[in-house]
């Protein structure tokens, strides 16, 4: 295993809190990885983005993430275009409109 996938699989077992969770996560198709692994996706800088997307959200601090790399909170816009937030509405059976009429 290479120092970076070894960095990533400490990473993603301490935001996870369990080796085998972080393993399997880090080994099963995603698709948010455009249907690769995680482990496969962070060999492109798009897939390690994403892969680092990920793991802020599981931590519960993807705000301060999105703040740090462009310098403002989350507006409703960057909400409705985060690939994670359309998965969560698609299989709930909802659409953008309901996560305006959330955050009003």
């Amino acid at each position: 295993m290479s120092s970076r996938a070894r960095n990533l699989a400490e990473r993603a077992q301490s935001v996870l809190g369990n080796k085998n969770l972080a393993m399997r996560w880090l080994s099963r198709p995603n698709s948010l990885c455009k249907g690769s692994s995680p482990m496969v996706a962070v060999d492109t800088a798009e897939g390690w983005q994403q892969v680092e997307r990920q793991l802020a959200w599981f931590a519960g601090d993807r705000p301060a993430v999105r703040a740090r790399r462009f310098g403002k909170a989350d507006s409703p816009q960057d909400l409705i275009e985060d690939p994670m937030i359309q998965s969560v509405l698609s299989r709930a059976g909802s659409g953008p409109e309901e996560l305006l009429q959330i955050g009003q």
